[in-house]
């Protein structure tokens, strides 16, 4: 390597930039340029700092590069679906809570339902038997009022007790 004993001064005379060149023939390969560069007013001051390359990493490294760039990019992509799918697991989370509270109003509703439905059993059983009930009353007095006529026409016709048994068993 061609190193100086201090850092380099450019044109400008201030103390130069090291970079690193990423051009083929030169991948790697450091370098001193002027501070104000790419910026108009650079003093084109330029100098290697690393000797040349030998002719096998001249062609080894370009395809390595190439492949850490498209490992890189691959990554980007795997970062960008991978937010994606953060915001859309934040989505069907919000979803969720959403749902898992309609379906507990629902469940509420739901039980109020019963105890109504319940209730109106009840009252449908309670007015069946009122009415049931009442119908008992009307035969039961309806059989009293027979029984008083059949005792009546007995005793106009001047038939006996027995008689009167007879006509009712």
């Amino acid at each position: 390597m061609s190193q100086g004993s201090g850092a380099a001064r450019c044109y400008c005379q201030r103390e130069a930039a090291v970079a690193t060149s990423w051009k083929n023939g030169n991948v790697g390969r450091r370098f001193y340029g002027c501070q104000k560069y790419p910026n108009d007013g650079y003093c084109k001051f330029f100098r290697w700092i690393d000797d040349p390359l030998c002719e096998r990493a001249k062609q080894i490294i370009p395809g390595l590069l190439k492949r850490l760039n498209e490992q890189r990019e691959e990554i980007r992509n795997m970062e960008t679906i991978a937010e994606k799918l953060n915001e859309m697991t934040r989505v069907l989370e919000s979803l969720n809570n959403k749902l898992e509270e309609e379906i507990q109003g629902l469940k509420n509703e739901n039980g109020k339902l019963i105890c109504q439905n319940m209730k109106l059993k009840m009252n449908r059983k309670f007015i069946f038997f009122s009415c049931n009930f009442k119908l008992l009353v009307k035969v039961s007095a309806l059989f009293c009022l027979f029984l008083v006529l059949v005792n009546v026409m007995c005793k106009l016709l001047g038939l006996s007790e027995d008689m009167e048994m007879k006509m009712l068993g």
